[in-house]
């Protein structure tokens, strides 16, 4: 990821768990029965991707202070009800552990490997998830140095959790729990139209 200036250019990655939202009664996310609208006539989609694996989304948090004020408020909404996640998740079937994701505040490093003070947010597919801390295999791939590459094990305190969400039907046109990050993205400009597959999402900022 390029940064020009002191401007910090935001990624946002969205796969396969673009799709309906389960709303409950507990301050969850909601359900939605089918495909999020992606970009109509003639508007050029501001999603770039192959379709295969993830899409690539060019937002600035920075400059559009609306959508920060959303994205951090749904964090906060997703360690508000990680405890509750965490059951689920335990609770859960092998095959549909599968379906689960936990986006990371990972931070980025300089040439030297130190903290910058700015973070990276990825998906991570959970191993091991206490109510202290996660690890997981990496499902995103990092835009930026955060000292970890797709496929890689991690393990991070519970308070970078960003975000979570379990993909109900496995599918981008199926419902969800959790995903309130990814939520705010698609009300925000859309869902990427076309992409029938993926393995998860990244955004990354200034925090």
């Amino acid at each position: 990821m390029a940064l020009h200036g002191s401007r910090v250019v935001a990624l946002a990655l969205l796969g396969t768990i673009l799709s309906g939202c389960d709303r409950g009664a507990d301050n969850r996310a909601g359900t939605r029965d089918g495909p999020a609208p992606g970009a109509s006539g003639a508007k050029p989609s501001p999603w770039v991707g192959d379709g295969s694996r993830e899409a690539l989304l060019l937002v600035d948090p920075e400059q559009d202070a609306a959508l920060r004020e959303a994205l951090d408020a749904a964090s906060r909404q997703a360690r508000d009800t990680a405890a509750e996640a965490r059951e689920l998740w335990r609770q859960a079937r092998p095959d549909e552990r599968e379906r689960w994701l936990i986006k990371w505040a990972a931070p980025v490093l300089d040439e030297l490997g130190q903290p910058t003070g700015r973070v990276e947010h990825v998906w991570v597919r959970p191993l091991a998830w206490s109510p202290f801390r996660v690890e997981g295999v990496l499902a995103s791939i990092p835009r930026g140095r955060i000292g970890h590459e797709a496929g890689d094990l991690v393990g991070f305190p519970i308070e970078e959790l960003s975000d979570w969400v379990f993909k109900i039907e496995g599918r981008i046109d199926g419902p969800r729990r959790g995903g309130f990050t990814v939520e705010v993205l698609e009300k925000h400009v859309g869902a990427p139209g076309g992409l029938n597959r993926g393995s998860g999402a990244s955004s990354s900022g200034s925090k």
